[in-house]
């Protein structure tokens, strides 16, 4: 085995390597080509971004059949003094007679023996130049304690009877971080930029065109306009929300050109991929061993140039905090609903306690995604939320830690000590950063890690959820037994509770597990999580309610649908019929994402859908249909979701919802078996006290991060270097937000909207008339008002005469929220016309009307019918009203109007109807 070493300041390229029987090495201007086996770095000292990429043209000539002998090497006639071609044969001992003086017109081998045809490239594994290496003359660079047999134009032959380096083995993409990283200034090795060790076809767009290294290598320095930065800006919007490739985009501009028959800037892809590199952060891959799991990227110097891991959690959190647009928010400032009541994050025990002034709270996400249904890949990515931005603020501003990309789950220990370093770092000394000219130095805490089923143990480093103790909040061991074919684990508590877990006594139980070897009751060893200061590797590592609801939900429905439980009391599959028809009647409000599916397609049901079903759907559909029995005991998880999901929830409430859900689990052992109480059914029984520490769960929800999670999937658009797609991506949404706040006083009004419209899918219509905080849609109608407008205009103590003018529309805007009058009918499968006014009453909306410069809502108040009921227990946000509205036309200031509500009606086959108000509770997970 072979080492080479070179440096040339001259060429700006540092290099090191091992080769393995023949090695071609070709260096031309600023590109290196390699061929068959040779280990490399390169280190491009006088860029940022590296030049390593092998052409089509180097491919054919060191895949010719040819033996390399000198005449071969000659047939390629160059320059010898821009190009150098070395050959080092491995089949004899190494002695520096090997290695002759370059004749003309080709470097060249004065004696090679002859070998057999070239081997296929060999896969590439980078290591970095040795830190302790000795610096020489011009730049030249020498390893340690070994000897030097011969130079050729600066590259040093270093012979090594045998390589016993575990740390230069070939890595492979399924042991694969990448972590996006602030660009640095730094000359030398630090400069390294290279995504690590990828596959041929990595190195290329997916489209057909060049890698972003040989395109750059072309570039020059950004120099644009303003407008034409504006251009590429809206460019990149447009590519984002379309998912186009550089090549479409391409086209579309240039047909742009073509249709207005003028001339259009068309910028280079080149210039395109420019002012992401200089508007995004740089990537930098870090290996870990697919064998053991070994994070290789830190703790050795041998293996890829991360030894000091540049800070991404810094970057974005600077980057965050210093946007114009961005506020934090004070806690002890903000207006409350009730002041004792949880309201946020911020009203749990756990930051009341541990958090003080000027600190900041991170809250990261962990889970996995199959990157596509041809590849068994799986991408594991680190996503983050600051706490103290307000919750619409909060979900816009989601930010990538790093992301593992393999066919195994990643070790959580190797892949999260990056992170939890550099978080480690940012409590001790903090961030300082300066804003409109004042200087603001915030310390930063990780409060609350949220994760799946699936991943929570392996971040916790405990057991999963089907072993022994496989509770990480509770020491309830969990039964074995026999169910159908096989076994499985119940979490029962009907007859005995078992005692929470808590911090201390889980890090005496790791530690003693790693000193015996096996688990301590279900804890495996230390997490790297527990470096965090004051993090609580029990509550700390939330249970995710969102997660835990939807497992219920899918496990009640397939108990009560499928055909194998008919001759069960719960058993509704001869009545299937009848409830789907019953839930496709229901026309929600366009606040709900999606229109209710039939119940054949649960399967590919997604979270809101579930989250719809249980809380506002079941219990009007089941009624009359799914014994009384069984009605009121699925009751008592609707009650508690209802009561949690409040925007303020009372202590009272939050105890008596911890009672509802701790029946509701009891109570399947002997409605539905023990061997039904699975380990989503018992984390219920945990809510309260979650709920108590941190809040209210959309607080703390992997919901906000599932958009972001789509973003990466969509990113793939082949199973060939994924990795390298996955993080152009994120590069190029980094960069539309640093050129949109780089660019924001320079763009018109129409630049901002167009921008808008392609960065918000949600676009709402453009207002006809605006009358306070009212925006009036659509063409209105005019004339003189009826005689019920008038009275209810002057019930509501607006003086009016009966041939007054006026102007009544449709539809209305306020705070984002659209509502419909219940005549507006370009609108079928949605219901916007019912809302709850701020005198708690039901309200059904006729007409808007502007009169006067007012804005009037006109309409009929529906009653509530205290004659029916749905279960035992009365829920809170449901309301069953009378068939018809009050005759009476009222009429109320728009500004009365306090929420939209959802309302629908169930018909039953006996012709029986039932008319249904709901308060949508998932409202502010819904926030955008």
């Amino acid at each position: 085995m072979m080492k080479i070493q070179f440096q040339s300041k001259s060429r700006g390229f540092s290099i090191s390597g091992c080769c393995n029987d023949n090695t071609y090495l070709y260096i031309q201007r600023n590109t290196i080509f390699v061929k068959d086996g040779f280990n490399i770095v390169i280190s491009n000292i006088l860029q940022r971004h590296p030049a390593t990429h092998l052409t089509k043209t180097a491919k054919s000539q060191f895949q010719s059949k040819a033996s390399p002998n000198p005449s071969f090497l000659s047939s390629h006639p160059t320059s010898p003094s821009s190009e150098i071609m070395l050959s080092v044969p491995l089949s004899q001992s190494p002695s520096p007679s090997r290695i002759c003086s370059p004749t003309p017109p080709f470097p060249a081998l004065a004696s090679s023996p002859s070998h057999s045809d070239i081997a296929p490239s060999s896969q590439c594994t980078f290591v970095p130049c040795q830190e302790s290496s000795h610096q020489m003359d011009d730049g030249q660079v020498l390893y340690p304690e070994q000897e030097v047999l011969h130079e050729v134009d600066g590259f040093f032959i270093i012979d090594e009877e045998e390589n016993n380096d575990e740390n230069t083995s070939i890595y492979s993409e399924e042991s694969f971080v990448l972590r996006l990283d602030s660009c640095s200034d730094q000359e030398g090795e630090d400069d390294l930029n290279v995504c690590g060790e990828l596959e041929q076809d990595d190195q290329h767009d997916f489209d057909g065109s060049s890698s972003d290294e040989e395109v750059l290598a072309e570039a020059t320095d950004l120099f644009l306009s303003v407008s034409e930065r504006i251009q590429i800006l809206l460019l990149l919007a447009t590519m984002k929300r379309h998912n186009l490739t550089y090549s479409a985009a391409e086209d579309m501009m240039e047909l742009t050109g073509v249709l207005t028959e003028s001339e259009v800037f068309l910028p280079p892809r080149y210039l395109i991929k420019r002012a992401i590199e200089e508007y995004s952060c740089c990537i930098t891959g870090h290996h870990i061993c697919p064998a053991c799991g070994k994070y290789n990227g830190v703790k050795t110097t041998k293996t890829f140039n991360c030894v000091t891991c540049r800070e991404t959690v810094s970057t974005e959190l600077e980057a965050l905090l210093r946007n114009p647009s961005v506020d934090i928010l004070n806690p002890h400032e903000r207006e409350k609903i009730v002041q004792s009541n949880y309201e946020d994050i911020y009203d749990g025990n756990y930051y009341r306690k541990n958090v003080v002034e000027n600190t900041l709270t991170i809250n990261f996400f962990v889970d996995g995604l199959q990157i596509a249904t041809t590849s068994k890949k799986s991408a594991w990515p680190v996503l983050a939320c600051l706490n103290e931005l307000p919750l619409p603020i909060r979900r816009k501003h989601i930010f990538l830690i790093s992301l593992w990309l393999g066919l195994k789950k990643p070790n959580c220990n190797e892949y999260l000590e990056p992170f939890v370093t550099e978080c480690v770092r940012l409590e001790a000394t903090g961030l300082s950063f300066v804003k409109n000219g004042t200087t603001f130095i915030f310390k930063f805490k990780v409060i609350v890690g949220i994760s799946d089923t699936i991943a929570r143990p392996l971040l916790r480093n405990s057991t999963q959820f089907n072993g022994w103790y496989g509770c990480g909040l509770c020491l309830h061991p969990g039964f074995r037994m026999k169910h159908n074919k096989g076994h499985i684990r119940s979490y029962s508590t009907f007859v005995k509770e078992y005692p929470k877990r808590s911090h201390d006594q889980l890090m005496q139980m790791a530690r003693e597990a790693e000193q015996v070897g096996k688990p301590v009751k279900g804890i495996k060893g230390v997490s790297v999580l527990s470096k965090l200061q004051d993090f609580n590797m029990v509550q700390g590592l939330d249970l995710d309610f969102f997660h835990a609801l939807v497992n219920v939900c899918k496990r009640f429905a397939n108990l009560w649908f499928l055909e194998k439980f008919k001759n069960k009391p719960f058993g509704l599959s001869s009545k299937f019929a009848e409830i789907n028809a019953r839930l496709l009647q229901i026309t929600p409000t366009s606040d709900v994402s999606r229109n209710p599916r039939s119940l054949k397609d649960r399967s590919d049901y997604r979270g809101h859908e579930w989250f719809h079903w249980v809380v506002e759907y079941s219990m009007p559909v089941l009624k009359g249909i799914l014994p009384a029995r069984y009605l009121n005991h699925w009751s008592l998880l609707v009650h508690a979701v209802a009561l949690i999901m409040q925007n303020s929830v009372a202590k009272s409430e939050l105890a008596y919802a911890g009672r509802y859900l701790s029946r509701f689990v009891s109570e399947i052992d002997v409605l539905y078996g023990k061997h039904n109480v699975t380990f989503s059914a018992h984390l219920l029984t945990h809510l309260e006290h979650s709920i108590s520490e941190y809040g209210q769960p959309w607080a703390h929800s992997a919901f906000i991060f599932e958009s972001f999670l789509a973003e990466i999937k969509q990113a793939v658009k082949s199973s060939n270097g994924a990795s390298l797609q996955i993080c152009k991506a994120m590069q190029r949404k980094i960069a539309i937000r640093k050129l949109e706040e780089d660019m924001e006083e320079s763009m018109t009004n129409s630049h901002k909207q167009y921008l808008n419209s392609m960065l918000h899918r949600k676009n709402l219509a453009p207002a006809y008339l605006k009358v306070g905080a009212a925006c009036l849609l659509g063409k209105p109608k005019s004339g003189a008002l009826s005689l019920d407008s008038v009275s209810s205009l002057r019930r509501a103590g607006v003086q009016c005469q009966e041939n007054s003018s006026f102007f009544s529309f449709d539809r209305c805007q306020m705070f984002n929220v659209v509502y419909h009058s219940e005549h507006y009918s370009r609108v079928s499968k949605q219901n916007n016309s019912v809302v709850l006014l701020v005198s708690n009453e039901v309200f059904v909306i006729h007409s808007f009307v502007v009169f006067n410069n007012e804005c009037f809502v006109l309409g009929n108040i529906i009653e509530e019918n205290r004659q029916q009921k749905l279960c035992d227990i009365p829920l809170p946000h449901i309301r069953i009203l009378k068939d018809e509205p009050e005759e009476i036309r009222r009429c109320f200031p728009v500004c009365d109007i306090d929420s939209k509500l959802l309302s629908f009606n169930i018909k039953s086959v006996t012709g029986e109807s039932l008319r249904i108000a709901c308060i949508n509770v998932l409202k502010m997970e819904m926030l955008r």
